[in-house]
């Protein structure tokens, strides 16, 4: 069964795994690095962390327009990556603004990676197989 796989598709959860992967971290530490490591208030933590958990899920809409109609779904990736990459270099470094541009480019870099690498795996399969992949799927579930 694994060898029946296109290759881009091992490329493509690799991806998936480490955006995963610094995302739940962040997640996990991002109020108690603002409140104990930054001195934020309380309200003001949980305020910028709702903020930014909300831009994190209204991001994807914007990044697959512009992967969609301008830049293409592998350039968004990249970029994504990319703005990954140096978000998380600037929230290591001290200070606030730093931490701000940090997440910034989190929220931007999520934007373009995270509803790409979906467009992309859909691209690897022919559409019979995914029609019949969904069919028994759907099946399956029933059945259950």
């Amino acid at each position: 069964m694994i060898n029946q796989q296109p290759n881009g598709l091992y490329l493509l959860c690799f991806t998936e795994l480490w955006e995963r992967f610094g995302f739940y971290t962040v997640q996990t530490i991002l109020i108690l690095y603002m409140s104990k490591g930054l001195l934020f208030s309380d309200h003001r933590a949980y305020l910028l962390y709702g903020t930014f958990s909300a831009l994190l899920y209204l991001t994807p809409v914007l990044g697959g327009f512009v992967a969609d109609r301008y830049i293409g779904f592998q350039r968004s990736i990249i970029l994504g990556g990319l703005l990954f990459v140096l978000s998380y270099l600037l929230c290591a470094l001290p200070g606030q603004a730093a931490f701000f541009w940090g997440l910034t480019f989190l929220i931007i870099g999520n934007g373009f990676l995270k509803p790409n690498v979906s467009s992309i795996v859909g691209e690897l399969y022919e559409k019979d197989v995914l029609v019949k992949s969904y069919w028994t799927l759907l099946i399956e579930t029933f059945q259950n």
